[in-house]
C-alpha cells in the first residue's frame, strides 16, 4: 500500500503543480475543480503514508501531526486565495499555497522513507 500511495503522491503532486501554474496563468481556468480534486487525492495519499507513523514503534508522531495539519490547512488556503483582491496579497497567498503543498508532499515522502527504513532494519535483524 505504501508504494502505491507514494507513487500517487509523487505523480499527483507534480501534475497538480503544473495544473496549478496553468490555472494561475489563465491557461486552464476551467480546470480548477480538477486541480482541487487531485489535491484532495494527494492529501489522502500523504495521510496514508504519514499516519502509520503515529502508531508505529519508534514512529514519529510529529511527522504524522504535520501531515494532518498541512492536509487540513492546504485546501483552506487554496479556497481563500480565490477571495483575495489582486495585488501583493494574491501572490503571497499563492506562494503560501504552493509551499504548503510542497511541505505536504515532503512530509508524506519522509514518512514513507522512515517506514521503508524501519522495515529494512527489521528484516535485516530477523535474518
Amino acid at each position: 500500500m505504501g508504494r502505491v500511495a507514494s507513487i500517487v503522491l509523487r505523480v499527483g503532486a507534480a501534475v497538480n503543480l503544473i495544473l496549478g501554474v496553468a490555472v494561475w496563468a489563465g491557461w486552464a481556468e476551467s480546470m480548477v475543480m480538477v486541480h482541487m480534486a487531485l489535491g484532495l487525492v494527494v492529501i489522502v495519499a500523504a495521510w496514508t503514508l504519514a499516519l502509520p507513523e503515529a502508531t508505529a514503534p519508534g514512529g514519529n508522531r510529529a511527522l504524522a501531526a504535520a501531515a494532518v495539519v498541512l492536509g487540513l490547512v492546504l485546501p483552506v488556503i487554496g479556497v481563500l486565495q480565490t477571495s483575495v483582491e489582486p495585488g501583493p496579497a494574491t501572490w503571497a497567498m499563492r506562494t503560501l499555497h504552493v509551499l504548503t503543498a510542497l511541505g505536504m508532499a515532503g512530509v508524506g515522502e519522509a514518512a514513507f522513507a522512515r517506514r521503508r527504513r524501519a522495515a529494512t532494519v527489521t528484516t535485516a535483524m530477523t535474518s
